[in-house]
């Protein structure tokens, strides 16, 4: 269920913690793949989402999100091309 380039580490490690807070922050199913369909899109973002979990459990928080010092990953041929492909889309938009 965990993307290949999410850190199992990292993802057990946000798992556990969202455990401990308990009734305050239950970390159903559901609530697991809004997680994972919020860290898919920083992903494509080009965002380092390891580092995301990290700092999401370092800090206590519920959820995932990208702050001023989020580091970003190398893109692959593949992302820069998708990340074209989505350019070249929203520029079609508009006309």
């Amino acid at each position: 269920m965990v993307p290949e380039y999410i850190d199992q580490e990292a993802w057990t490690g946000f798992c556990e913690m969202r455990k401990l807070k308990g009734s305050r922050a239950p970390f159903t199913e559901y609530a697991k793949k809004l997680v994972l369909r919020k860290l898919e899109e920083f992903y494509r973002q080009g965002y380092d989402v390891n580092s995301i979990l990290e700092t999401a459990v370092e800090r206590g928080w519920s959820g995932v999100f990208i702050c001023g010092d989020t580091p970003r990953r190398e893109l692959t041929a593949a992302d820069k091309a998708n990340v074209a492909k989505v350019a070249s889309l929203v520029s079609r938009i508009g006309k």
